[in-house]
């Protein structure tokens, strides 16, 4: 069993990694929609693991403890923003990452052109253009 001081720095260490979270997804370039959920999946599994830790620390408080900088500057509702917040980050690119598939298929559509996907969503390859041919003439 953890001590109220081992927990309570697992906990702050537990929030960094939270709060970089989506800092972390743009590090890795275009994000896709598999890289999203994965990430957002892992997300709450970290914050699951924050709010079971407390659950330790508010059992193991005991007189001084309550003093603690963790409950007297409310580390768990700050933790808490700090997870909504990232969660909204994730959900306003998934959104994003929607709403430009939806434009770039039906610019496709308007134009009669036929949508050709390559590799991930994201990536779409543009209609061939039709250039016409040079005979050789200066006249042309």
């Amino acid at each position: 069993m953890s001590s109220f001081k081992d927990l309570v720095e697992e906990q702050q260490d537990a929030l960094d990694l939270l709060s970089r979270a989506f800092t972390n997804l743009r590090k890795k370039g275009p994000a896709t929609l598999g890289a999203i959920e994965i990430r957002r999946k892992n997300l709450t599994t970290k914050w699951n693991d924050i709010v079971e830790r407390h659950n330790e620390i508010v059992g193991l408080a005991k007189g001084a403890d309550l003093k603690d900088p963790y409950f007297k500057e409310n580390f768990f509702e700050n933790a808490e923003e700090v997870f909504m917040d990232e969660e909204a980050k994730f959900v306003d690119e998934e959104l994003a990452i929607k709403k430009a598939d939806r434009e770039t298929t039906s610019d496709h559509e308007q134009n009669g052109s036929e949508r050709c996907v390559v590799g991930p969503t994201r990536n779409r390859k543009l209609p061939t253009l039709q250039l016409p041919t040079f005979s050789g003439k200066y006249a042309d």
